[in-house]
């Protein structure tokens, strides 16, 4: 992650850790750490603009190669 402070906002440009075998609680504590930072500068008052590669789904169209046993196992929003 990078974080950069513009004054007015501050921007933090990430790249999330993607779901891979045994990878898990390794993605669920970056997930954790970097909602506490989010919250610490909302907290402070600022302003806060988040970009970069989330490794984020919502349909299985959104995945690069959607194999459908693992999306419907692993990325499906409930």
């Amino acid at each position: 992650m990078v974080i950069t402070d513009h004054d007015g906002f501050v921007l933090l440009n990430v790249y999330m850790p993607a779901s891979r075998e045994g990878r898990e609680e390794f993605k669920k504590a970056f997930h954790e750490a970097f909602k506490l930072r989010v919250e610490a500068l909302v907290e402070a008052g600022r302003q806060v603009v988040v970009l970069g590669d989330l490794n984020a789904v919502v349909a299985r169209i959104d995945h690069c190669d959607p194999d459908p046993t693992e999306f419907e196992n692993k990325f499906t929003v409930r």
